[in-house]
C-alpha cells in the first residue's frame, strides 16, 4: 500500500542553492558560534531513493567537511521499496539532470547501463525506514494536514503505521479522488531553470503533435527521463491510445487498492 501511494520523486542536486547555502554558510556559522562543537547530524526525513542525502555527502566531501568535523547523515523514507533502492546505491540516467558532469565522473561508475555511487561515499549515509506520522505521534506532535493538503494540492491523510490509525480515512479519500468527488490540483514538479524551459518547450510540441492529451507536461518529463515506451508511442502515433489505456489501468489499480483495504 505505501509503495503504491508514494511518489519518491527526487534527483541529485535537485535544489543546488540549498546545498550551497548549507555547506558555505550554515555549517561554518554553526561551528563558528560553537567553538567546541565538532559533531554535526543531518536527517533527510523523506529521502525517497536517496539522491538528496547522497548529494549532501558528496558536497561535504568536496568541501572538506568530513575532515574538519564528525558528521552523521541519516536518510529515511516511509517506502520500503525506496529505501531498498537507496541502500543499493545504483541509479538511472534520470537522476542526474542537475549533477555536474565532473562530479558524476568522480563519484559514479557505469555498470550495466546504470550508475553506481562510490561505496565510500555511500557508506557516509545511514538508511532507515521511518513513518514520520509515527514519529510525530510518538513525540506528541500534531500535523496540520489541512494546510499541508492546501500547499500540496492533493489530500494529505495522516496514518500511524503501528496501529493502522487513519487507514480507513485514506481508503475513503482515495475512492473520492477516483470518483471525482475530490478534485486535486497537485503542484508541479520544479527544477533548475534549464530543466523547466526544456519541459515547457517539449510540452508545447507534444500538445501540437497530439492535441487533447490531459497532461502534456507529464509526457514531456517522461520523454526527458528517457521513457522508451512513451518515445515509441509518440513515433508510432499511438500516444493518445497509450495514455488512455494507462489512465484506465491507474483507475483500476487504485480501485483495487481501495477495495482490498475495505475487505
Amino acid at each position: 500500500m505505501i509503495d503504491a501511494v508514494t511518489t519518491n520523486k527526487t534527483d541529485f542536486f535537485r535544489e543546488p542553492d540549498h546545498f550551497e547555502t548549507l555547506t558555505k554558510r550554515l555549517i561554518p556559522t554553526i561551528l563558528e558560534r560553537n567553538p567546541g562543537r565538532r559533531h554535526l547530524s543531518f536527517w533527510s526525513a523523506g529521502c525517497a531513493t536517496g539522491e538528496e542525502p547522497l548529494t549532501l555527502a558528496l558536497l561535504l566531501n568536496e568541501t572538506g567537511w568530513f575532515e574538519r568535523a564528525t558528521i552523521q547523515i541519516v536518510g529515511s523514507d516511509v517506502s520500503p521499496r525506496a529505501i531498498s533502492l537507496a541502500q543499493q546505491g545504483v541509479y538511472r540516467e534520470r537522476s542526474f539532470r542537475s549533477l555536474p558532469a565532473h562530479l558524476r565522473a568522480k563519484y559514479f561508475e557505469l555498470q550495466d547501463g546504470r550508475w553506481r555511487i562510490d561505496p565510500a561515499l555511500h557508506q557516509r549515509v545511514t538508511w532507515m525506514r521511518v513513518n514520520l506520522m509515527d514519529e510525530a505521534r510518538r513525540k506528541g506532535l500534531e500535523i496540520d494536514t489541512r494546510s499541508l493538503s492546501r500547499d500540496l494540492g492533493v489530500p494529505a491523510v495522516p496514518i500511524v503505521a503501528r496501529t493502522g490509525e487513519g487507514m480507513q480515512t485514506l481508503l475513503s479519500t482515495m475512492e473520492e479522488v477516483i470518483t471525482g468527488q475530490i478534485i486535486t490540483h497537485p503542484r508541479r514538479v520544479q527544477g533548475p531553470p534549464e530543466f523547466q524551459q526544456a519541459v515547457e518547450t517539449l510540452a508545447r510540441k507534444v500538445e501540437t503533435l497530439v492535441p487533447g492529451l490531459p497532461n502534456p507536461r507529464w509526457i514531456a518529463i517522461r520523454l526527458l527521463d528517457g521513457d522508451a515506451r512513451i518515445q515509441q508511442a509518440l513515433v508510432s502515433g499511438e500516444l493518445a491510445e497509450l495514455m488512455h489505456a494507462q489512465q484506465q489501468a491507474d483507475v483500476r489499480f487504485s480501485q483495487k487498492i481501495a477495495l482490498d483495504g475495505r475487505q
